[in-house]
């Protein structure tokens, strides 16, 4: 049984604990709380559903802040 799963957090190699969804990861990131999108393998998850994707080793999430300009 795997303990541990490498991802990739905005491109950067990160070590998690396996079997983790998505809104635990943004949580343990401090990345829970905010305006933002999150994007897993090119897909983008609604916030609602955050606690539903279920991350696997080798994933690639993006976070994303929207930019407001003019």
């Amino acid at each position: 049984m795997q303990t541990e799963m490498q991802i990739w957090i905005n491109d950067q190699s990160v070590a998690l604990a396996a079997s983790l969804n998505l809104a635990e990861i943004l949580a343990q990131q401090g990345l829970d709380q905010g305006c933002f999108v999150a994007v897993v393998n090119n897909t983008v998850v609604p916030k609602t559903t955050l606690d539903q994707c279920r991350i696997q080793p080798g994933d690639r999430i993006e976070i994303l802040s929207p930019i407001s300009g003019g």
